[in-house]
């Protein structure tokens, strides 16, 4: 019943970020950035009328709207230059100020994907490295790298005083591009560089390079655009120079670029008009390429502690066009209060989120990466944003393409922690970042089926009965579940099994006989036949032949016990018997996957007959079986539901037989195939005709009161079948679900032999027992372990 294969679109989710080999670039100087420190502060002063400096003080080069002091390992400490007092800006009459739209918001935020880490975050906690920079546990890093994520392959762009690449938190070879033409073909100072180097190193220094520091996302890609530090702290850029430094950091792919810098000036909305103004004819190509790219652009908030953010970090507010891509950032100390130098975040609170970065008395301070060398204490809101930066990163490694830019950022912003006194959207925004809220499901969980959801709390399968180890196939192939904000998520198929864990040395086989419980009915008719009725027994027993031999003697209890009957469990049964000839039908509602459903049907109808030619006994066995909403024993619920029935037809030769010395022996062979008769209602499209086969051979001797035995067999297992499923593996940013066909081999690539030596001494007190097992490539698993088990006991009556 295999379906003919249908194309299907598979996309791959390409991964941003990636790219050429690495390439750092000196590049000829420009006339760009070519003006010196006086000319650029009266250029700044008195036709700009503010100042562009870094938004955040820094050792070596600090300076900055709202400054402050560093103090680095080599005991120095610096001041940063203060920052020119700007003449007034006129007052038109202010536009009204853009207000971004709320994102959506899920009913709850509780995570419930099954995703087992790869290291437990303690693993990551216990770092000297983790535990030196205290933004890395404010932020909750650790259980994003639990999960293997840390920004690998995943470009993070810089704009910012340049960055000493020989520092050892960049000697990983990950340093993409690294252009200095700001500086116009002059070596920079290593002074000149700490603000750069101090930055990258927050998002991305390595881990493992000792105990001063690692980034938030320690594997993430590093490019640096080098704006010209001034000496008096001022920056050396305009259009051009920041236009420039967008297109090229776009062209290496940068999924985030971290603007860590910005005017010493507070946006003010009731001047909104004239802000929008200014900022549109000074950087006239800046805007449209932060408005077209395809980055997503974090901005400090600045320091002046002020009301609101600078009005370089109020971009995404007078351009609503950068709405969807922009993060602007405030700080928090070490014991996560806002930062003394920190701006809030005011009328830019629907764009605006906290991170680490800031400083009050009594707080660890942020770790960095110090140009000269050794690492520095930092503070300000140029220190907080590359934590959102690296996070970004983060997301994006985790999800691929498939969330857009918004898509990435309203998550950010939902998943802040906004309670206590995060819930003041004046001063923090959505809150403070959390990267363990950020990278795990928000809500419940489904899985997408056409256009449809089903939830992942209520699907799962239990596919034991086609006996057969498909544990290895279903941890490999993945599928994408979706959160409440229809975020994917990877996860393997094996999460939905239902197997029982519990390791079982053997499966247990009565070495002897029980003795059948009595019919509740049974009528006897003149020619022999007889009629009986029994209830709750086991089907498989009471359809099975009874050999003629001596009850104890035998290693196995009938000539055929099929193992097809086996699935049927216990119910009730009728039964006729006519001389040889025995004709069952029967009846089982057997335990659900889902215990609070109604159970399943399992029905159906077998015929059996046995002949003996003197001491040789001959058994021929058959029948059908049908099961509801099952296929071989195999359920499933939810997105991976079984409808309809399934339909097996099986048949049983066996046969008893005396050999020299007295020993006995019997064999069996059982064959059977299994058809579904159509069950496309979830994952699960087909299941193609299963054939399956058992045997099993026994030899056994009595010797007055004991008796000994031998036997091998080989469990019920597929030799041919496959179950088609279709997939959700990807997710395009607009929502569309990309699907792909997958076939399930149910045949397994070994052959299960069992194999038992045992003894029974009856006494008239009671019977002594030794038995030793052997089981040959477990649930049909090639190469599998061996396993094997011994027991001994006495059993008695009273």
């Amino acid at each position: 019943m295999r379906r003919a294969p249908r194309r299907v679109m598979q996309r791959a989710p390409q991964r941003v970020g990636q790219r050429a080999p690495r390439r750092v670039m000196q590049r000829a100087p420009q006339r760009v950035m070519q003006r010196s420190m006086r000319w650029g502060m009266r250029y700044t002063v008195l036709l700009l009328s503010c100042a562009l400096v870094l938004t955040a003080c820094g050792g070596g080069g600090g300076g900055g709207s709202g400054g402050g002091t560093t103090s680095g390992d080599n005991g120095r400490s610096q001041t940063p230059a203060p920052t020119p007092i700007p003449t007034p800006t006129p007052t038109p009459t202010p536009t009204p100020t853009p207000q971004p739209e709320d994102s959506p918001e899920p009913e709850t935020r509780l995570p419930s994907a099954p995703r087992p880490p790869t290291f437990p975050a303690s693993y990551y906690e216990a770092s000297p490295e983790y535990q030196s920079q205290i933004g890395l546990a404010i932020s909750h890093a650790a259980e994003a790298y639990a999960h293997s994520l840390s920004g690998e392959g995943i470009l993070i762009g810089f704009t910012d005083t340049g960055l000493a690449e020989d520092h050892p938190e960049f000697a990983d070879d990950r340093v993409i591009f690294n252009d200095r033409s700001g500086y116009e073909g002059v070596e920079p100072t290593k002074d000149q560089l700490f603000h750069g180097t101090a930055v990258a190193s927050i998002a991305a220094g390595q881990r493992g390079s000792g105990d001063g520091m690692h980034g938030v996302a320690y594997n993430s890609d590093i490019a640096m655009w080098s704006l010209k530090l001034e000496d008096d702290g001022s920056l050396a850029v305009n259009d051009e120079t920041f236009s420039n430094a967008l297109t090229a950091l776009e062209a290496e792919n940068a999924a985030v670029i971290n603007h860590s810098w910005g005017y010493a000036i507070q946006f003010d909305p009731a001047h909104a008009g004239t802000k929008r103004s200014f900022l549109q004819s000074t950087f006239t190509d800046t805007i449209q390429k932060l408005s077209s790219g395809n980055a997503i652009h974090v901005w400090s908030a600045g320091n002046e502690a002020g009301d609101e953010v600078s009005i370089t970090a109020a971009f995404p507010l007078l351009f609503p066009e950068m709405r969807y891509n922009s993060v602007v950032v405030v700080s928090v100390d070490g014991n996560g209060l806002l930062g003394r130098l920190s701006n809030r975040c005011g009328a830019a609170k629907a764009v605006c989120i906290a991170a680490p970065g800031g400083h009050n008395t009594g707080a660890q301070h942020i770790r960095a990466a110090l140009a000269r060398g050794g690492y520095t204490n930092v503070i300000g809101t140029s220190f907080a944003a590359p934590h959102v930066s690296a996070a970004l990163a983060i997301l994006r490694e985790l999800f691929g393409s498939q969330l857009s830019n918004r898509e990435l950022i309203e998550r950010l912003f939902f998943t802040a922690d906004n309670s206590g006194i995060y819930a003041d959207e004046d001063i923090y925004g959505h809150g403070l970042l959390d990267l363990a809220a950020a990278t795990n499901p928000v809500g419940p969980t489904a899985v997408a089926i056409e256009n449809r959801k089903i939830s992942v709390d209520e699907s799962s399968f239990n596919f034991q009965g086609f006996n057969v180890s498909l544990a290895r196939q279903l941890s490999k192939k993945k599928i994408i579940i979706l959160d409440s904000m229809d975020a994917p998520f990877r996860v393997p198929l094996s999460v939905f099994d239902q197997k029982e864990d519990k390791k079982e040395a053997l499966n247990e086989i009565p070495p002897i006989a029980k003795q059948p419980s009595r019919p509740t009915a049974r009528w006897s008719f003149a020619s022999g036949t007889k009629a009986s009725t029994w209830q709750t027994v086991s089907i498989a027993d009471m359809t099975a032949l009874v050999s003629q031999g001596r009850y104890g003697a035998r290693p196995q209890p009938t000539l055929l016990r099929s193992p097809f009957m086996e699935l049927a469990g216990v119910g009730a049964i009728g039964q006729i018997d006519m001389k040889g000839l025995q004709f069952t039908s029967f009846a089982n509602w057997k335990e659900s996957i889902d215990k609070q459903e109604d159970p399943l049907m399992i029905s159906g109808f077998s015929a059996a007959w046995r002949a003996a030619a003197g001491d040789f006994t001959f058994g021929l066995n058959g029948g059908i079986l049908f099961e509801e909403d099952a296929v071989l024993g195999a359920q499933g619920r939810g997105a991976f539901a079984i409808n309809d029935y399934g339909r097996t037809i099986f048949t049983g030769v066996g046969g008893e037989m005396p050999l020299a010395f007295g020993w006995q022996s019997a064999f069996a062979a059982y064959f059977g195939q299994t058809e579904e008769n159509g069950i496309k209602n979830g994952l699960i499209e087909a299941i193609d005709t299963v054939a399956a086969s058992s045997f099993s051979a026994s030899v056994w001797k009595q010797f007055g009161g004991l008796s000994v035995y031998a036997k091998l067999d080989q469990p019920l297992r597929i030799d041919n079948g496959k179950m088609h499923f279709q997939l959700p593996v990807a997710r395009l940013p607009g929502g569309e679900i990309i699907t792909e066909d997958w076939a399930l081999s149910l045949s397994p690539n070994g052959r299960e032999l069992r194999g038992e030596l045992g003894m029974r001494q009856f006494t008239d007190y009671g019977q002594f027992s030794v038995r030793v097992q052997l089981r040959h490539e477990p649930e049909h698993v090639r190469h599998a372990e061996d396993e094997f088990a011994a027991s001994a006991g006495w059993q008695w009556g009273f």
